[in-house]
């Protein structure tokens, strides 16, 4: 994935989220709600790091990619 200009998400295999990300979650709403219904995804963790993993911050918004459907499939 491209990382021109985001920092490394990972200290120890923990994810941490970048501002924008963070900002793209926060208002996502409708998507994270709708994970919250699946606790076997360990929301949050899992969430966040799959944007940074799979690049979803890079392109989130240009593509306007299926996050819930992309969760089904790859993870």
């Amino acid at each position: 994935m491209p990382t021109d200009g985001i920092p490394n998400p990972y200290q120890r295999g923990k994810a941490i989220i970048c501002p924008s990300c963070e900002e793209k979650l926060t208002k996502n709403v409708e998507a994270k709600e709708h994970l919250m219904q699946h606790p076997e995804w360990e929301i949050e963790d899992r969430w966040k790091e799959c944007f940074h993993q799979c690049g979803l911050c890079d392109y989130y918004s240009i593509q306007k990619v299926n996050i819930l459907s992309h969760m089904k499939s790859k993870h």
